[in-house]
């Protein structure tokens, strides 16, 4: 799921050209994400969060996010500590994945398989 917040901007393009994968570079490597009704979904449940968000900061962090801007760049712009960020970046990355439960994106075993620290 973070992998795929992280990687938004690239995502959103390539859904726009209609194409099947994002292709991006970390570094010198190259990495493909598959462009798949989920990945959609998900895209589109970042959008549905940010519509529904009220509070102005959060909108800039979510801009941010969406626009492929760093974090320190970021923290930058925002009136929060460090930590306050991370963690509201957090509950980001949480709210999107219980949007994803709820619409059943996630199946059980997978969500057994996750590390809880």
């Amino acid at each position: 799921m973070e992998e795929l917040v992280k990687r938004y901007p690239y995502i959103v393009r390539a859904v726009q050209e209609g194409q099947t994968r994002a292709v991006f570079y970390v570094g010198k490597r190259k990495h493909e994400i598959l462009i798949t009704e989920v990945v959609k979904t998900v895209c589109r449940i970042f959008d549905d969060i940010y519509s529904s968000t009220k509070n102005k900061w959060i909108r800039l962090m979510i801009e941010g996010v969406r626009a492929g801007k760093s974090d320190i760049s970021m923290i930058h712009l925002l009136p929060w500590e460090r930590n306050a960020f991370y963690e509201r970046k957090r509950k980001l990355i949480e709210k999107i994945y219980n949007c994803c439960v709820s619409l059943q994106l996630v199946c059980y075993d997978k969500i057994l398989k996750e590390e809880i620290a």
